[in-house]
C-alpha cells in the first residue's frame, strides 16, 4: 500500500504545476518537439501536450480511493521534462494511463477492473478470467437461441489500473456478482384517474403492498400519494437480436419557379423527379415475453433522389375588351335594353325556369367597386370595375361570393341567381355601362 501512495506523489502533476507544465509544452511545441514524462531515471510515456498527460491522470486518479486523492492534492512532483521527437508521443490518454501502470509496476500491484456502464463492479488480476465469464454468459444464452445474436445490453469493458488490495476477487467471487441482481428504487405519483384496484395492475403490486409503499393509514389513497417501488434487476443483461437491412425507396421532392413571361396556364417540368433509394438496417430484438420490437438503427444513402423542377405561367391574359354572357345556364331574354312603357330599362333581364341559384359568373376581368342590397331596387347586387370606363352591374342575386376590393377574371363565379330587391321572379338584370352612361349588354356581349 506504501508502494501505491508513493508512486501517486512521484507520478502525477498537481494542479498547482499546471501552469509551468503548459508554458514548458507551449515553449517545445514551438520547436517541434513534444515531452517525455519520467520517474525514477525511466520513461514512463511521450506526450505532444499536457491535455493528454491530465487526462491519463485523471483516468487513474478515479480509481483511488477518496483519502489518496485528497494525499495527491497535497503533494509535490518530482517529474523530469525533457524534449523528444514528436514522432514519439502518444496521443491516446488511455494508452498513457497504461504505460504508467506498466512502467511502474514494480511500484505497486495492478489489476484489472470490470466496469459495467463505466462503474467499476469487480477487480481480478487476470484479464483473460473476467473475459472467460463473460463469454460464458453469452455462449449460454446463444445456445439456446442459436439463429439470434447475442450481446450485453450494457456498456461492459475490462481496465487494466491500480486498485486497493481489498478490491481483488476470485473467478468464483466475480462470477457471482455478475449473475446478482441490483436494486433500485423509483416514486408513482397518484393522478386523479387512479384508484386503488386499477393500480394493483398497472404496479404489478397487491393493495397492502400499495398502502404500505405510499405510507396510508387506511385503506384509501389520494392524489398526489407518492407509491416508493422497489424493483430488482439484473445487473447484467443480455440482448437477443437479429439486423436485417432492406433498400427502400425516398420520395423526391418539386421545386417550382414561376416564370412572369409565360401565361398563367402554362405549366412545363423541366426536370423530371426520381425516387432515392437508402438502405436501411433494423434491429429486431426478442422480448422476455417472446414478442419482437423493432427499430431502425442505421441509415445508408445509396441514391439521392432527384428534386421535380417545375416551371409555371404568371402573365395574366390581356383583356380583349369583350365580355362574355354572365349566366352560362341560360341565354333567354326576358326583357330587353329599352324603354319599357313610360321608363327606361338600363340593361337586360336574363330568365328561364329552374334558373334560382344558378351561377352568375363575371362578363370580363376587373376589380369589384361596388357590392350592396337595396330593398326596393337592385336587391343583392354588385358592380365591376374593368378599367377603360367600361363596368358592369349584377342585379337581384340571391347571394354574392365576392367582396368589394376582390380581382376577378372574366369567367369567374361571383353571385347566384334570385330575386331579391324589386323583382317580380328569379332572374339576372345585367347592365353595361361606359363612361357612366348605359349601354345595350347585346352589343358587348
Amino acid at each position: 500500500m506504501n508502494r501505491i501512495k508513493h508512486l501517486i506523489k512521484k507520478s502525477f502533476l498537481p494542479i498547482t504545476s499546471v501552469a509551468l507544465f503548459s508554458l514548458t509544452v507551449f515553449y517545445w511545441n514551438n520547436q517541434n518537439y513534444g515531452l517525455a514524462l519520467e520517474y525514477n531515471g525511466k520513461e514512463i510515456a511521450t506526450v505532444s501536450n499536457e491535455e493528454i498527460y491530465l487526462k491519463a491522470s485523471e483516468m487513474l486518479n478515479d480509481q483511488l480511493a477518496p483519502e489518496f486523492k485528497n494525499k495527491v492534492e497535497n503533494s509535490s512532483p518530482n517529474l523530469k521534462l525533457i524534449a523528444v521527437s514528436k514522432n514519439k508521443c502518444c496521443e491516446s490518454p488511455k494508452d498513457i494511463k497504461e504505460k504508467i501502470i506498466e512502467k511502474s509496476s514494480d511500484e505497486f500491484s495492478k489489476g484489472y477492473g470490470l466496469y459495467i456502464n463505466k462503474k467499476l463492479v469487480a477487480v481480478e488480476n487476470n484479464k483473460e478470467n473476467i473475459q472467460e465469464i463473460l463469454d460464458k454468459k453469452l455462449s449460454t444464452e446463444k445456445a439456446a437461441h442459436p439463429d439470434w445474436q447475442v450481446a450485453f445490453e450494457e456498456n461492459v469493458s475490462i481496465e487494466l489500473g491500480i486498485f486497493e488490495p481489498n478490491q481483488t476477487k476470485n473467478t468464483a467471487e466475480i462470477e457471482k456478482i455478475i449473475n446478482s441482481k441490483v436494486t433500485s428504487y423509483h416514486e408513482y405519483i397518484v393522478t386523479e384517474e387512479d384508484n386503488l384496484e386499477d393500480l394493483t395492475q398497472k404496479l404489478s403490486m397487491s393493495k397492502e403492498e400499495i398502502l404500505k409503499a405510499s405510507n396510508s393509514a387506511d385503506e384509501n389513497i389520494c392524489v398526489g400519494d407518492k407509491i416508493k417501488i422497489k424493483e430488482e434487476k439484473n445487473l447484467l443483461n443480455i440482448k437477443i437480436f437479429k439486423t436485417k437491412t432492406e433498400e427502400e425507396e425516398t420520395e423526391y421532392s418539386t421545386e417550382t419557379t414561376v416564370d412572369p413571361t409565360k401565361e398563367e396556364n402554362y405549366k412545363e417540368v423541366t426536370q423530371a423527379g426520381k425516387k432515392g433509394k437508402n438502405s436501411v438496417t433494423y434491429e429486431i430484438k426478442l422480448l422476455n415475453n417472446g414478442q419482437e420490437e423493432t427499430k431502425q438503427t442505421e441509415v445508408v444513402v445509396l441514391e439521392t433522389p432527384t428534386t421535380e423542377k417545375i416551371t409555371i405561367g404568371a402573365k395574366q391574359p390581356e383583356d380583349d375588351g369583350k365580355l362574355i354572357w354572365p349566366v352560362p345556364f341560360t341565354k333567354k331574354i326576358t326583357s330587353p335594353f329599352g324603354m319599357r312603357g313610360k321608363s327606361m330599362h338600363n340593361g337586360i333581364d336574363i330568365s328561364s325556369h329552374g334558373i334560382a341559384g344558378k351561377d352568375i359568373i363575371a362578363a370580363g376581368s376587373g376589380t369589384v367597386e361596388l357590392v350592396s342590397y337595396s330593398a326596393r331596387g337592385y336587391g343583392n347586387h354588385l358592380i365591376i370595375n374593368h378599367s377603360n370606363g367600361k363596368k358592369t352591374l349584377y342585379a337581384h342575386c340571391q347571394s354574392i361570393s365576392v367582396k368589394q376590393g376582390d380581382k376577378v377574371k372574366k369567367g369567374d363565379v361571383i353571385a347566384k341567381v334570385g330575386t331579391t330587391g324589386c323583382s317580380t321572379g328569379n332572374h339576372l338584370h345585367f347592365e353595361v355601362r361606359v363612361n357612366g352612361s348605359a349601354q345595350d349588354p347585346q352589343k358587348y356581349v
